[in-house]
């Protein structure tokens, strides 16, 4: 039956798409012929029909771009704007300024790798990034690639890559100002000005946040065997949730007279947040810590040599230097038999990049090609004052060829990366894409890599504190990860007009797979398991109606488990469903809603333990003041002149119905959030 099911799916769906095709090419060259044969008092109807489009290139991996300059006023964070893509899951563990993590199609968060500028965040000791420490307001783009990325970043993107994309200077000199206040007593701001110094462009800028962060929020109410069970009382106050934080970005470029270019970026970050932990005990206390904290500081710099693209064999050639400190003090741990916690960590790497990118003919065959090379070396350190220090090198080398038929239609992407991490030996890593492009409106695309992801010094040496411990036995994870799917584009379908859709399905196998598991009562370690396996299908479609309304949906279908139990994989839910409308005018007003749906959530392994399914809305609100002066007529007001600059009043309200809200089972998140924001653009 599954089978007979799933090809009926297909037949229909091949009979719309061939209906498509059919109307736009009957509708072609009769569309748009004016009537001129016909006499001025008939009656002229218009009929809307299918108008193709035109793809983008684009690389046989699903790979999504977001401009972050038009999420104007509308107070989104990097988690908001990662979860309205299909694929991508993102657990937080908190409300305003707390931890968030990222996971793409069922990835654990150390499986995909980010980047600033092409630098990796991802620290050694966790694998992981924090996304709350990184605000929109600081980048220009966050490119995000769905599957894996092996080839260019090495371990560690198994599940796929985000690049975020700082803002550069533009043509002419910009300065944004914002200032938003929420619910919890949450105030944030930032600042962004970018111009010229004689030949030199320049850019600065600054993110700041500051909450007390406690939230009243619904104990824990969880699904086992059929039965529905809760805490007592069935409410609480999260406390010491408060948090600050400050980011800055400083960035330099200039062109020498040959037409190269030389760029420089510095980050930097502080993080200080109470840490209550789990708010998973008895009591008006509910388990939680009244005086742990934590402090995060982060710096990143980059410098960047990139050759004039007009050369024959291009490149570009980048050093960087990132450094990453944690501070964890709790005078009145859990833990540890009433032992007061004081550990600092202190993370390096130092990095260097060279990149070669050649074009040209390939006459005998009728094609064209490129090819990129390059190379990479990287030197990871860790200190701590619990532990030993730790050190490894890492070193990669990789090649990639794109060849294109123009009669064909298609592209042929082979790929090999050598990969040599410090301790855990050297392994090849090959890769082939192919990108069939049959009409210009429909693009096919199928990838298939090998990836790994080296153990990171947490899961290898974390100190023995009787909670938790560390495993120097651990092998690396290796995976198998392949994908394929369509993207089509149509100019008008109908009363729609630029449409998109985007369909795929992927496969993750990993061997190896890492998992912390319980070894004792009271004690966790990471342990290689037996093989995982993620599968799942991916669809995303959006389209604009008239001139003010652009809808879109996605739905991610996710079955992650264990291939020789079956048992699922814990934090990864089945099916996660999010739509978008948005409607308004440029430069004068907007007003969205979201809507997110996730499934019910497996928290434990094996997946015997699951928190309630969920439905969310979020509502988001802006006007432009100057346009609202310019038509104050209409509210009865006196009409007056209004400066050039755009000044943007915005409210959003964040999970409108006030759900209890869970992505891990012992942290809450809060309920009906409010936010204002007033955002200047001179």
């Amino acid at each position: 039956m599954r089978h007979a099911s799933t090809s009926s799916w297909r037949h229909r769906a091949c009979c719309v798409l061939l209906l498509l095709v059919g109307g736009s090419f009957a509708r072609s060259g009769v569309a748009d012929e004016a009537p001129s044969s016909l006499g001025a008092d008939i009656e002229q109807i218009l009929v809307r029909g299918v108008r193709t489009g035109t793809v983008t290139r684009d690389d046989s991996v699903f790979r999504d771009s977001i401009d972050l300059r038009e999420t104007i006023a509308e107070q989104l964070s990097l988690e908001d704007v990662l979860s309205e893509l299909p694929g991508v899951q993102i657990r937080r563990f908190g409300g305003p300024g707390d931890p968030s993590e990222i996971s793409i199609r069922g990835s654990t968060s150390a499986q995909v790798v980010i980047r600033l500028d092409g630098v990796r965040l991802n620290s050694a000791q966790s694998g992981t990034v924090d996304l709350s420490t990184l605000p929109v307001d600081l980048f220009e783009r966050v490119d995000v690639r769905r599957g894996g990325g092996a080839i260019h970043v090495g371990s560690g993107a198994i599940g796929g890559v985000v690049d975020l994309v700082p803002r550069w200077p533009e043509a002419e000199p910009v300065t944004t100002l914002r200032l938003s206040s929420g619910s919890f007593g949450t105030w944030d701001g930032s600042a962004f000005h970018s111009g010229r110094v004689g030949e030199t462009e320049f850019s600065l800028g600054y993110a700041g946040l500051k909450t007390d962060g406690d939230f009243e929020f619904q104990r824990l109410e969880f699904e086992q065997g059929g039965v529905t069970t809760g805490f007592s009382p069935p409410s609480a106050k999260r406390r010491n949730n408060r948090a600050e934080q400050q980011s800055g970005v400083a960035t330099l470029r200039r062109q020498t007279a040959s037409g190269d270019e030389i760029r420089l970026l510095h980050f930097g970050s502080f993080v200080s947040r109470g840490t209550p932990g789990l708010g998973s005990g008895t009591g008006v206390r509910a388990g939680q810590r009244l005086d742990a904290h934590a402090r995060n500081t982060r710096s990143v710099s980059q410098l960047v040599f990139e050759g004039h693209e007009g050369r024959a064999v291009a490149g570009s050639a980048r050093v960087s230097y990132s450094f990453e400190r944690n501070h964890f003090r709790d005078p009145e741990p859990l833990f540890e038999a009433g032992e007061p916690i004081d550990n600092r960590t202190d993370n390096g790497a130092v990095a260097g990049r060279v990149e070669l990118r050649w074009a040209g003919a390939l006459e005998a065959i009728a094609a064209s090609a490129t090819v990129d090379g390059g190379f990479e070396g990287r030197h990871e350190s860790f200190d701590a004052n619990d532990r030993p220090s730790e050190e490894r090198d890492v070193f990669g080398g990789w090649l990639r060829s794109e060849m294109e038929s123009t009669a064909l239609r298609a592209r042929l992407i082979p790929s090999v990366r050598l990969d040599a991490t410090q301790g855990f030996g050297t392994r090849w890593l090959p890769g082939v894409g192919v990108v069939f492009d049959p009409v210009p409106w429909l693009r096919l695309r199928g990838h298939v890599e090998k990836s790994f992801r080296a153990p990171s010094f947490d899961e290898l040496f974390f100190p023995d504190q009787g909670f938790a411990r560390g495993n120097p036995d651990l092998r690396p994870e290796r995976a198998l990860v392949a994908d394929g799917g369509l993207e089509l584009r149509l100019a008008q379908l109908g009363p729609a007009h630029d449409v998109s859709l985007q369909l795929g399905g992927f496969l993750h196998d990993i061997h190896e797979s890492i998992v912390w598991f319980p070894v004792s009562p009271d004690t966790i370690e990471p342990r290689n398991t037996g093989e995982a396996r993620e599968v799942g299908v991916e669809f995303a479609v959006a389209a604009a109606f008239g001139d003010w309304t652009r809808l879109g949906a996605n739905v991610t279908w996710l079955d992650a488990s264990f291939k020789e139990t079956g048992a699922s994989l814990p934090g990864r839910a089945p099916l996660e469903v999010s739509g978008n409308a948005d409607f308004g005018e440029p430069d004068a007003w907007n007003l969205g809603l979201r809507v997110h749906y996730v499934s019910r959530l497996p928290v434990n392994e094996g997946g015997t333990l699951r928190l309630a399914a969920r439905t969310t809305f979020d509502l988001a609100m802006a006007v432009e003041l100057g346009w609202l002066l310019k038509h104050a007529e209409a509210f009865g007001l006196e009409r007056r002149d209004v400066v050039s600059a755009q000044v943007w009043l915005g409210l959003r309200v964040r999970n409108l119905t006030d759900q209890s809200v869970r992505d891990a089972l012992f942290f809450p998140q809060p309920g009906r959030t409010l936010h204002f924001t007033l955002e200047g653009l001179f």
